[in-house]
């Protein structure tokens, strides 16, 4: 089942082997049997339905697994994801299409639903793209670089985001309602370089544009705000009590600061965060917010972040590096056999983001790799360049 078992399910049901998920045109909830377009091949009567009712019984019937669990439920993603609340699911990142009538649209619904209200996080678009036309209707289409999810590690914690200010509207699952084209969470963007120590968390989180196939840049707001619980914990222990603050970027100045206990179930969510263009350190924990003017120095395995770049690049770019720590780097072009074949950037690098020209004239088409590079620590992020 492609997307939708291989990747959707296995990672729901086996979140310490899958670091992230990236997934085009998938089925969160194979017991939805009333989607609201009539050729959906989930429906009562339709090709799928009896596929399914042959292999695991009707929906009406609820038949359990041997564990006790109902089957329907283990193949219901959005119900997957709320009995992971206390847990995490790993990233997902989705593309639907709101014309898909093998799958439908209806059941995206309630899972973004669940996913918010069970505070997974995930990344999710939407447009206009049928089951199999993706490639030319599919509006989010430049934005399905499967590379991005190797910036993932399976023990590396990640911000789940919630309740974002700038999320559309996907509507009710009918097609004249809500956003033809929109994203969950697509605007906001972290570096790799999370801090996950036993008295501190500490996330950098930014704002990203969007590109859509025709070419125009979907702007992100120049600021929004959205809550952040932070998953996969690593070493990070939650307090009964949690000191947190929200620091500029641009001119270090703290934003937003409070004490915060973690929920009955032991989950830690801070509401509202306040995410600018020019980037915002949400730091968590007594030893971060007590260090008032003070550098936190990161652990020395933390990684430099690369921001997204537009797919495919014609020309120039500017890249944005996220360097961990202070000190001497370079960001380099590899070619797909890892030969260099430019220097962006080579001498001191302080700490936080600084901003890099990504010049592709010159260069033949095809496929590169941008690397930054600081002291032992490497991230790379794969560019498909245009001549």
């Amino acid at each position: 089942m492609g997307a939708t078992f291989t990747i959707v399910f296995l990672a729901m049901w086996r979140p310490d082997l899958i670091a992230a998920t990236m997934v085009n045109v998938p089925l969160f909830d194979f017991s939805f049997t009333s989607d609201a377009n009539p050729n959906s091949s989930f429906n009562e009567g339709g090709a799928q339905r009896v596929s399914c009712d042959r292999m695991w019984g009707t929906v009406g019937t609820g038949l359990r697994m041997a564990d006790g669990t109902p089957v329907y439920d283990r193949l219901n993603a959005g119900a997957m994801a709320r009995s992971l609340e206390a847990r995490y699911v790993p990233p997902i990142i989705a593309f639907s299409g709101r014309n898909d009538s093998l799958l439908g649209w209806s059941e995206k619904i309630p899972f973004y639903r669940a996913m918010r209200e069970s505070r997974a996080g995930g990344t999710f678009f939407w447009d206009t793209r049928s089951h199999t036309n993706t490639a030319t209707a599919g509006a989010w289409w430049p934005m399905q670089d499967y590379a991005y999810v190797y910036r993932f590690r399976a023990n590396l914690s990640f911000p789940a985001l919630s309740n974002c200010s700038a999320d559309g509207d996907p509507g009710d699952g009918h097609a004249a309602v809500g956003d033809s084209i929109g994203t969950i969470n697509g605007f906001v963007e972290w570096a790799e370089s999370v801090e996950d120590e036993p008295d501190a968390w500490r996330v950098i989180l930014t704002l990203r544009d969007l590109t859509t196939l025709w070419g125009p840049v979907v702007r992100a707001p120049d600021s929004l705000t959205v809550d952040v619980t932070p998953r996969r914990l690593q070493r990070f222990r939650v307090g009964e009590q949690n000191p947190w603050r929200v620091v500029r970027s641009s001119d270090g100045a703290i934003v937003q600061s409070g004490n915060i206990a973690a929920d009955t179930i032991g989950v830690l969510t801070i509401p509202a965060v306040k995410v600018f263009r020019s980037g915002s350190q949400l730091e968590i924990g007594q030893r971060l917010v007590t260090e008032v003017g003070a550098e936190t120095p990161p652990p020395e395995h933390s990684r430099p972040g690369i921001a997204p770049v537009p797919c495919p690049l014609l020309g120039e770019c500017a890249l944005m590096i996220e360097w961990p720590r202070s000190g001497e780097a370079t960001v380099a072009i590899l070619d797909v056999a890892g030969r260099r074949v430019r220097t962006l950037f080579r001498g001191p690098a302080d700490r936080g983001r600084q901003g890099v020209t990504l010049d592709s004239r010159g260069l033949h088409g095809g496929v590169y790799f941008v690397r930054a590079q600081q002291g032992g620590a490497s991230a790379v992020r794969r560019v498909a360049i245009v001549d």
